[in-house]
């Protein structure tokens, strides 16, 4: 059981509780454990990236409407290299979680806030959840994500950094481990 208080967000500690119900007694479910039609009202903010080359690539399989439209553009089918500027420290921020939670088989919460080219600052609240094999190994990534935008920043040059983590949680002290 995951324990929610480290959640504050009521849509992602909805999607945490089915994919925790899914898991039953093991580390984590599998794609096949999960149903769209169960949840459809979450669509909207998930992702499932798969995950390659043994954790060191991965690939936005499905990318739900509200976080394509945060992206600007729709990356599915894209890898997460080919969606980010190649020296963004975001891209490498996220692809550090990602790699985490596929290696741990442990679902993390993170929060960060960027500023888009635009000038709006933007908080992201993410939940970042393993699906497994059949040898329980981390295959798929189920990925839940809200946004809320904030106030005009100034707007920075390019090269600049334009992001902060506000909060990065590996759930495994408060995930009661599979017997």
């Amino acid at each position: 059981m995951i324990d929610m208080s480290i959640i504050d967000d009521p849509t992602l500690t909805e999607l945490a509780l089915y994919w925790d119900a899914k898991r039953g007694g093991r580390s984590a479910p599998s794609r096949d454990d999960l149903d769209p039609v169960e949840i459809p009202h979450l669509l909207y903010c998930m992702g499932l990236i798969d995950v390659l080359e043994n954790g060191t690539c991965f690939r936005y399989r499905l990318v739900g409407t509200k976080v394509a439209s945060a992206f600007g553009k729709d990356p599915t089918h894209s890898r997460l290299g080919d969606t980010f500027s190649r020296h963004d420290p975001y891209a490498y921020y996220i692809r550090d979680i990602l790699r985490q939670t596929a290696d741990e088989v442990m679902p993390r919460y993170t929060a960060t806030e960027y500023v888009r080219e635009d000038g709006t600052r933007v908080r992201a609240k993410r939940l970042t959840m393993p699906l497994v094999d059949d040898y329980g190994r981390s295959n798929i990534l189920l990925v839940g994500t809200v946004f809320s935008e904030k106030t005009k920043a100034p707007v920075l040059p390019p090269h600049c950094v334009t992001f902060r983590g506000l909060m990065d949680v590996p759930l495994e002290a408060v995930v009661a481990k599979a017997v």
